[in-house]
């Protein structure tokens, strides 16, 4: 271990490395020949013990995580977003950033039941 950081971190930090080293780079042209490649725009670690979502950008330095505990997942509670468009960068836990927002419109289900 890293003195200093958790084994967790070092757990985030060891995946972040190998995600960013597989990421097909941006601005990457597709071509008909292959038309299943495309730059990678965002990478994310979801870690189910803690509750925790690292979020980690390909187009700006916005590395930062959501701990899900801090946000109120329950009925009635108010609809908010994190924009992440816009050249916002942000960094460390990000969970007081969330901004209300109208809630999604869904699609009809189009007669299934």
């Amino acid at each position: 271990i890293v003195p200093g950081h958790t084994l967790g971190d070092q757990s985030i930090a060891s995946l972040l490395s190998v995600m960013r080293d597989i990421s097909v780079p941006l601005d990457l042209s597709s071509s008909a020949s292959d038309p299943n490649n495309a730059s990678t725009v965002w990478r994310t670690i979801s870690d189910q013990k803690d509750l925790v979502y690292y979020y980690d950008s390909a187009a700006s330095p916005s590395i930062f995580r959501v701990e899900l505990a801090k946000l109120d997942f329950k009925e009635g509670a108010p609809v908010k977003k994190l924009t992440v468009s816009g050249g916002q960068i942000f960094g460390g836990e990000v969970s007081g950033e969330f901004k209300p927002a109208e809630a999604f419109a869904w699609l009809p289900q189009n007669g299934a039941n």
